[in-house]
């Protein structure tokens, strides 16, 4: 068989693998109890239990949150749960708050998370004014911390923007970091013909998926 009848055979595939990918991160819970324990199933990071959203849901001081559930109160706020509408003022505080007060080694997940909730709030405008230049500020910063995702979030920014080079570039970056879900990003621009490719190029990526 032909390379470019493998690659023509292989377009299906990774448009069904793009969809699927988008869709990874929807949680499904299916029906369980009431009264079940959702850390079982839940990242940590991201769990703050109703309990809690009701006990501290008026509370003003942020010196009297849960200092280990600080980034889970920021994200509740930002993108609200269904029930209690996203927050973007109280957000935005928590964020600069978890900022101010995470500067060691020992809190650097704690910064960095804060830091991408920011970065969105610049992106979207969620929060914060608008503002593309601001968010890649952020973006540099959690390159100097080291976060990986901060190349394939540059990589979203530049292809938005039209920046296909740039783009291809960083995302190119967050794979050799272990980002693998931007090779489906990468084998895109290389599929809209955004970037300058071959039939070898596209094929690399296709055989990565």
């Amino acid at each position: 068989m032909s390379k470019l009848a493998l690659i023509a055979l292989s377009i299906p595939l990774l448009l069904y693998s793009m969809n699927a990918h988008a869709q990874v991160e929807q949680t499904k819970l299916g029906i369980l109890p009431p009264d079940y324990d959702y850390s079982k199933i839940c990242k940590k990071d991201v769990l703050v239990t109703d309990n809690l959203k009701l006990k501290y849901a008026d509370e003003k001081d942020i010196t009297k949150l849960p200092e280990k559930n600080l980034v889970e109160f920021a994200k509740f706020y930002y993108r609200g749960d269904g029930i209690f509408p996203p927050d973007y003022d109280r957000a935005r505080e928590l964020v600069d708050y978890i900022i101010d007060n995470s500067q060691t080694k020992e809190t650097l997940y704690r910064l960095n998370e804060a830091l991408f909730i920011k970065y969105d709030m610049y992106l979207k405008g969620r929060g914060l004014p608008q503002n593309n230049a601001k968010a890649k500020e952020i973006l540099d910063q959690l390159k100097k911390n080291g976060s990986s995702k901060a190349y394939s979030r540059y990589g979203d920014l530049y292809e938005s923007e039209g920046q296909y080079d740039k783009a291809e570039a960083s995302y190119k970056k967050a794979i050799s970091l272990g980002e693998s879900s931007k090779v489906f990003s990468l084998a895109r621009l290389h599929y809209d013909k955004k970037i300058p490719t071959s039939e070898n190029k596209f094929f690399s990526l296709i055989l990565l998926l």
